[in-house]
């Protein structure tokens, strides 16, 4: 143990390094240099992941989750509900949640700035999981360069860099409250671990119930602690559970997530309740999904395999994030991170953790094994990657000025049906649809015309889109009798409504139930 003279001043004894162990005593020293070295390369990579992530919207990337959020910001900070055309549901029964509201007043004063915003906010949470896990590391007895390894891999590796710029979701908010409470239950602050548990589980219902499953995991190190943070992750659920009451839909009504997860077996889910309940089997037939299970291996590979394997007591909690996409049959899943391969991004790391203590390999041949297998996931299936959808590859190119001149041509506030990537665009207005919606009823994969349409819903006053791309004959017919070209930009064209009583009957004869 290291001695230090009676007249060193606290400010010596800081410069001389910070120390982390498992039972949050002191065991040795890190070099002060070293965690500002750790530090540094956080905000520097949260500056990239933030510019990067600015660069994508002003490229049009960003579409369907990204716009559907800051739409549905936009109608609380000016008054109205969460419900929204484009989804056809009230958003907060659809995706419960306690932080979004906490981010109205935000929206109201930043007006189209929100986005960035919500980008920014992601990149921070993203980026600090990488922190948390040389905490967590270093905190655990792993050597220095070892646990700087495991640092830069969970900061740089691909998983963190589709969780921050390939889409904006609420989902991430998550992340760097996760990886803090779990950080902070392997130094011994419990308390600082309850709170940050807390904020983790208002982002979201899902994450509420992972943060109890953390609870009851942890009851192993430490059962009062563990208690705490899932009774924490109860309470938490059940107040979110009430927002979706007052935001005037239940959870489990019509449109909501679990049951958009399960179309398959029912529209609601009480009815993939019910027919669960009286054939299971039904609930498994999804588990053939091939990319599901390549975008497992993916997550997995993206810490270094070998260790998470060994680890994967670690993975427990996030077992129901993983559950939902080989379970549901909503096409999106099936790609790398849609929607709750996120949370892989700290329970993955932390997996990695468990392991390098675990295996008996020396240290160098396991970072060799860890660093080795991310850099070869980058490589392969990375950003660079022409094997990924363009909305996770690399696209730093200038505003869309083409976009900015079609939004023009629209006037603010109207109602309007748009291409999803032009979403986040046109998203200050009362009424949002995605095109092909409300016409989409046939001759097109998209699931986005299955979606409802919301009660005293009207045909949109315009329509923007790529007349080359418009393959639904609904959608054909409704632009060219209902509706009168205004004028071309580009490749788009953008239609004004001039029959409303024709569209109006095209769109509910969309919606009946013989579609």
């Amino acid at each position: 143990m290291t001695h230090h003279s009676p007249g060193e001043s606290e400010r010596g004894k800081a410069s001389r390094g910070w120390r982390f162990a498992a039972s949050g005593e002191q065991s040795g020293y890190e070099a002060v240099g070293t965690v500002r070295v750790v530090w540094a390369a956080t905000a520097v990579v949260t500056v990239v992941f933030t510019v990067v992530a600015w660069f994508q919207f002003n490229a049009l990337r960003y579409g369907l989750d990204t716009g559907v959020v800051v739409n549905v910001l936009w109608r609380l900070a000016h008054g109205y509900d969460s419900s929204t055309a484009l989804t056809g549901s009230t958003y907060l029964a659809d995706h419960p949640s306690l932080l979004l509201p906490a981010l109205v007043p935000a929206a109201w004063l930043l007006g189209k700035w929100t986005v960035f915003l919500l980008l920014g906010l992601q990149a921070i949470s993203v980026s600090t999981v990488a922190w948390s896990v040389w905490r967590v590391a270093r905190a655990k007895g792993i050597e220095c360069r070892s646990a700087f390894s495991l640092f830069l891999v969970t900061l740089l590796g691909s998983g963190a860099w589709f969780a921050a710029v390939g889409e904006f979701h609420m989902v991430d908010l998550a992340l760097g409250p996760l990886a803090a409470a779990a950080a902070n239950v392997a130094i011994g602050n419990y308390r600082r671990a309850l709170v940050w548990a807390t904020v983790a589980a208002s982002v979201r219902i899902e994450i509420a119930l992972v943060v109890v499953l953390m609870g009851l995991v942890w009851q192993k190190d430490s059962t009062d602690a563990g208690r705490r943070i899932a009774a924490a992750g109860l309470v938490v659920g059940i107040a979110i559970v009430g927002v979706a009451l007052v935001a005037g839909a239940s959870v489990l009504g019509e449109g909501a997530s679990l049951g958009a997860h399960f179309g398959y077996v029912g529209t609601t889910p009480r009815e993939v309740f019910g027919r669960g309940s009286t054939d299971p089997s039904v609930l498994w037939s999804q588990l053939t999904a091939k990319n599901a299970w390549f975008a497992l291996f993916f997550w997995l590979a993206s810490f270094g395999l070998y260790p998470a394997l060994v680890g994967a007591r670690r993975l427990l909690p996030a077992m129901p994030m993983i559950a939902t996409p080989f379970l549901g049959s909503w096409a999106p899943a099936d790609w790398y991170f849609e929607h709750y391969w996120h949370v892989l991004l700290v329970f993955g790391g932390l997996a990695a953790v468990e392991g390098f203590r675990s295996k008996g390999l020396s240290q160098q041949v396991q970072r060799l094994l860890l660093v080795g297998s991310a850099t070869a996931l980058w490589l392969v299936v990375g950003p660079m990657s022409n094997t990924l959808p363009s909305v996770w590859g690399l696209h730093l190119s200038a505003r869309d000025v083409t976009a900015v001149e079609v939004s023009e041509l629209v006037p603010p506030g109207v109602s309007a049906s748009v291409n999803p990537e032009l979403a986040t665009v046109f998203a200050d207005r009362e009424h949002l649809w995605f095109l092909p919606r409300p016409f989409g009823c046939v001759g097109t994969a998209s699931w986005l015309p299955t979606l409802p349409l919301l009660e005293g819903a009207k045909p949109p006053a315009f329509a923007v889109g790529v007349r080359s791309e418009i393959g639904d004959p609904g959608v054909r017919a409704a632009l060219s009798e209902d509706y009168g070209v205004t004028k071309s930009v580009g490749r788009y064209s953008v239609w004004e409504l001039v029959d409303p009583d024709s569209a109006g009957r095209r769109m509910r004869a969309c919606a009946s139930p013989a579609h």
